[in-house]
C-alpha cells in the first residue's frame, strides 16, 4: 500500500501549498487576523438570504 505524503510546517510550503489560516498566519499580524475574520463574519453574517432557497 502507498504511503500518505508527509505534512510539511508552514514554513517549507510554498505559498500556493497554505491554506488559507496559514497564509494569514503567514501575511499579518494577531491584530490583523482578528480584525480581518471578524469583518469577515460581519459580512456573512449581513449578506441577503437567496429567495431560492
Amino acid at each position: 500500500m502507498p504511503r500518505g505524503k508527509k505534512k510539511r510546517p508552514a514554513e517549507e510550503k510554498r505559498p500556493i501549498e497554505l491554506t488559507d489560516d496559514e497564509a494569514l498566519e503567514h501575511l499579518f499580524g494577531k491584530e490583523a487576523r482578528d480584525k480581518l475574520k471578524e469583518t469577515a463574519r460581519k459580512a456573512d453574517k449581513n449578506k441577503e438570504k437567496s429567495p431560492h432557497k
